[in-house]
């Protein structure tokens, strides 16, 4: 929730977020979550990556649960390139 609120500009897009978070299911962030986020990391930083934490995190929870991650964020293109825009 807080990658989408983060993103979210003016009242309209923030209104429309507000009625999708209340169909949204949540995951929880397990040790395992954490785990494949930090793996996810280290090798993001061997090929000369830098992306931001929380990101690794949201692509470590798809990943974990198998979900299909869709985004407008060109850092889930360099760490998951099958990802859906």
């Amino acid at each position: 929730m807080v990658e989408l609120w983060n993103g979210a500009g003016g009242l309209r897009e923030k209104a429309a977020l507000k009625e999708f978070e209340a169909d949204l299911q949540l995951y929880l962030i397990t040790e395992p979550v954490w785990a494949r986020a930090r793996n996810l990391a280290s090798r993001c930083r061997e090929k000369g990556l830098t992306i931001p934490t929380v990101n690794l995190v949201v692509a470590a929870c798809a990943a974990h649960y198998g979900l299909e991650l869709e985004h407008c964020d060109r850092h889930f293109d360099r760490i998951i390139p099958r990802a859906k825009k």
